[in-house]
């Protein structure tokens, strides 16, 4: 019983928990789904998140988190930030100033 309580997976709705948190960090980190870094590096950043995610729990995948690990990867989405290469190519993305031209 010990065995199987350590290794039981999460279940649907922790699952989609931490999928809806992830992105609401990882949106949070962007700027914002309106920033020009969310429109244009969006992929490279969730793509981080992710790879970190699976290596620090150490699964293929998110959903074959072990239940027992749960609030472990609440914890882990809460502290998450990209790296600080990410983090400054974001800064300089939603920096950019957006000039109209005028015809």
């Amino acid at each position: 019983v010990g065995y199987l309580m350590d290794n039981m997976r999460i279940n649907g709705p922790q699952e989609q928990r931490i999928g809806k948190n992830a992105r609401g960090k990882i949106v949070e980190c962007l700027g914002g789904k309106d920033s020009a870094a969310y429109k244009t590096i969006s992929r490279k950043v969730f793509s981080q998140f992710w790879n970190e995610f699976k290596s620090h729990f150490q699964i293929p995948r998110y959903g074959e988190l072990p239940k027992v690990r749960f609030d472990e990867a609440l914890d882990f989405i809460r502290e998450w930030t990209p790296s600080t290469s990410l983090r400054f190519e974001i800064k300089a993305m939603n920096n950019q100033q957006h000039l109209k031209l005028v015809e």
